[in-house]
């Protein structure tokens, strides 16, 4: 990664593999499962098989792992704005998206 990404970056991130599904807004109601790459608390890290039509708004749902002697995990939605978009060797589109809001729904 080059200096000036690393410079953009607001919170450190966590290498995490954790299922999402990620709705694109503003337009056509598009809808992909796919697993974090890095998540923080500003933003998360993930690939597409389809277009994003550029920089628009999402919304991200995480399935948070199961904690302590609880025995299922957590949905977190949270909408935010695809920040950066890099095209990938393999054919698919990694993005890079920011949090604005959050909220928690029931256990996954």
């Amino acid at each position: 990664m080059q200096d000036s990404q690393k410079d953009r970056r607001y919170a450190p991130r966590i290498a995490a593999h954790v299922p999402m599904v990620v709705r694109l807004l503003n337009g056509s109601a598009h809808e992909e499962h796919t697993f974090t790459e890095d998540v923080s608390y500003s933003g998360v890290y993930f690939y597409l098989e389809g277009e994003t039509g550029g920089r628009r708004e999402v919304e991200i749902t995480l399935t948070l792992p199961p904690e302590g002697n609880s025995p299922s995990g957590i949905e977190v939605r949270y909408t935010g704005r695809v920040a950066r978009l890099e095209p990938s060797s393999d054919g698919r589109l990694g993005v890079a998206a920011t949090f604005a809001n959050c909220e928690y729904l029931a256990r996954a």
